[in-house]
């Protein structure tokens, strides 16, 4: 337990120090899937979700430019359906296929945080499942007193 607590932090330390660092995003986007007619760029604030920038999508395309502080988790949100799109923005080229017929589905370049992010999901998940292999040894260990196998498993 003492390994996840540690790894979760060191990979909470990594996103907050790493990044491109440019004077601006660019993030230019693909919506495929459906006939968006408008996307809206949004990210969280202390009420909720907020709408930050939108923009027309045109053939199936669709541009934002600005700047952040610091990089940071937002959403594509298409005008007309409930699903948003998360991901990472920071000042770099970022580039989204946003699929609109999948519920949260989007492939994204250009964004280090959001490769690093990709790496932590594939660490987190085989974390869970040595987590839930070792589940039921702990539990039979625990209900016949067995102490070798809990130290074993802990």
């Amino acid at each position: 337990m003492k390994k996840i607590i540690l790894f979760l932090a060191v990979t909470a330390m990594l996103f907050s120090c790493t990044g491109k660092k440019g004077s601006q995003y660019k993030i230019t986007g693909i919506i495929k899937g459906g006939d968006a007619t408008m996307v809206y760029l949004q990210k969280m604030d202390s009420t909720g979700w907020i709408t930050n920038d939108s923009a027309l999508v045109k053939n199936g395309e669709f541009e934002f430019k600005g700047k952040v502080e610091s990089p940071d988790r937002w959403n594509i949100k298409i005008k007309g359906k409930e699903m948003m799109f998360p991901f990472f923005i920071e000042n770099s080229d970022i580039r989204l296929v946003v699929h609109a017929d999948s519920a949260g589905v989007i492939d994204v370049t250009g964004s280090s945080n959001q490769d690093l992010f990709k790496k932590y999901i594939v660490k987190n998940d085989s974390i869970q499942k040595l987590i839930n292999d070792l589940d039921p040894i702990y539990a039979k260990a625990d209900s016949l007193k067995d102490t070798a196998t809990l130290k074993k498993t802990r």
